[in-house]
């Protein structure tokens, strides 16, 4: 999701996710364009990446700054290969559910599995779009009205400390809601409840048989933790679920 400032040249865009859980699943991550006033680079370790994207990170956000603040193989890559460090240090593997926009193709990475949604179909089944990217977006906007109705002047910092927190502050709640209507999953009992996969008793036996061969293309059945890292849920939707994805 993006925002611009009206009528000025800097804009930001940033990557949110959501786990199984519902819970937001990464740091705040931001793309910015050019000029980047009131943030304060002294708590974080910069690097340079290829065509000059300056990059600044801590234990608490990551930042890209580029030319025209858009996501591309080259920040996703890398994105990507700082979250993989991170999954190995942990001992664990994610399956990772993105659209089909050319910037996510990604390179291998040991700890990490990636299902590209079909074209069209981002808007109905990806959470983060249903749900969770609105909800942040009109608390940062009512928040932001109101600053400019005070007359209050922000720099840039300001306003990506602010967003940031409204990301991180989100209910995971409102992930599991999302994740319910995109009907990916099924989601029963609260955040906190034992999770795990079960099989639809339905008496249809292709149902079961496709979300198998989803797992089996996707090389997560061998894993002793695929049962934790697919879903984190109690329930995976039966109906013709392999039709919604596509190998990059």
């Amino acid at each position: 999701m993006g925002r611009q400032e009206k009528n000025s040249k800097w804009r930001f865009i940033s990557l949110i996710g959501i786990d199984g859980t519902g819970k937001i699943a990464f740091r705040p991550i931001y793309i910015i364009k050019n000029c980047h006033r009131g943030i304060q680079w002294n708590d974080y370790k910069c690097n340079l990446l290829e065509n000059g994207v300056q990059v600044y990170e801590n234990s608490k956000a990551l930042f890209y700054i580029q030319p025209n603040a858009w996501m591309n193989n080259l920040l996703w890559n890398d994105i990507m290969g700082k979250f993989n460090s991170l999954l190995i240090a942990q001992n664990r593997n994610v399956l990772i559910i993105v659209d089909n926009f050319s910037g996510h193709k990604a390179e291998e990475f040991s700890n990490i599995k990636m299902a590209f949604l079909r074209p069209y179909l981002t808007s109905t089944l990806q959470p983060a779009d249903l749900l969770v990217i609105s909800t942040i977006k009109k608390r940062y906007n009512k928040w932001y009205n109101e600053q400019i109705l005070k007359e209050k002047k922000l720099n840039h910092g300001q306003i990506l400390l602010k967003f940031g927190q409204f990301q991180m502050e989100l209910e995971p709640e409102i992930g599991l809601t999302a994740w319910k209507k995109s009907g990916l999953i099924e989601v029963y009992g609260a955040p906190d409840d034992e999770l795990d996969i079960v099989n639809d008793d339905r008496e249809t036996p292709s149902s079961s048989q496709q979300i198998e061969n989803v797992f089996l293309e996707l090389n997560l059945n061998n894993s002793p933790d695929s049962q934790e890292f697919t879903t984190g849920t109690k329930s995976l939707k039966q109906s013709s679920i392999s039709s919604y994805f596509c190998k990059k």
